[in-house]
């Protein structure tokens, strides 16, 4: 089983990084741009190619992709 793994964040104290007022909505749009860009063109492939309901065995899964989608559900939510 594959794990994810953080290559770009492997030192973030979370309880020292500021807090995000989420009801603030329009001053958070930038958010999903910037979350959106940690994709790479691969990993959109793999994406867009899952949200268009393609076979699960093409592209082959990708635990990363799946990592990233995650966080970016949670920050598209908002």
């Amino acid at each position: 089983m594959a794990l994810p793994v953080n290559w770009n964040m492997p030192y973030v104290t979370l309880d020292v990084l500021p807090d995000l007022d989420i009801r603030k909505t329009e001053k958070l749009q930038w958010l999903i741009t910037h979350t959106s860009l940690m994709f790479s063109s691969r990993e959109r492939k793999i994406r867009d190619a899952g949200m268009a309901g393609q076979s699960p065995s093409f592209p082959p899964p990708d635990v990363r992709v799946d990592f990233k989608d995650g966080l970016f559900l949670h920050f598209d939510a908002v």
